[in-house]
């Protein structure tokens, strides 16, 4: 009787699963193997870091920025622009940094993120991962595209960034750079 060796092998169900969740379910799963629909590879790095930490939203944003002890910060970073989450609370989470080979649109960040599981993750949670993980800002730029304003017309997003020889959490715009790493929230 002969042998006959699998492809997947080595793959779990919930590898599986995750891939045909990513390729846009199993309809198009099903596309592919019948050959009515071309596949189009691109290379991702995708998720590039885990952590898992308290993360407290209880705290106005004026009071998480004096916690994340930063050497400079936009002053945009105000109740006015980022309100109190209303049902905020103080618990674990995981948090995951995604990191992406080119620029991208803010939405396809976000789109991207959620294909996988993961919602973009707060202010609250960016300072709290800065608190914990500091060296990751000496070199990445780490953004938050759940928390935004519109701020003299423009949705302004906070992240944080070395600018010389200072780390500070600052106000950027809805086209983000190859580089930056994008923090998000497990679901």
């Amino acid at each position: 009787m002969e042998k006959k060796e699998f492809a997947i092998a080595d793959l779990k169900v919930g590898q599986l699963n995750a891939l045909v969740k990513i390729l846009g379910g199993s309809d198009i799963v099903m596309e592919i193997l019948r050959g009515t629909r071309e596949v189009t590879t691109s290379v991702r790095n995708f998720i590039a870091h885990i952590f898992s930490f308290v993360v407290d939203e209880t705290m106005s944003v004026e009071n998480v920025v004096k916690e994340g002890k930063f050497e400079r910060s936009n002053d945009e970073i105000n109740c006015k622009n980022f309100p109190r989450l209303k049902n905020g609370k103080k618990f674990e989470k995981e948090i995951v940094l995604f990191k992406f080979d080119r620029d991208m649109w803010a939405n396809d960040v976000i789109e991207e993120m959620d294909r996988v599981g993961y919602r973009p993750a707060t202010i609250w949670e960016l300072v709290a991962l800065f608190i914990r993980e500091a060296s990751l800002a000496e070199r990445f730029h780490i953004v938050a595209l759940g928390s935004s304003s519109m701020i003299r017309g423009f949705r302004r997003v906070p992240f944080i960034c070395r600018g010389g020889k200072e780390l500070g959490l600052t106000l950027g715009d809805n086209c983000l750079l190859e580089g930056c790493l994008y923090i998000a929230v497990k679901k």
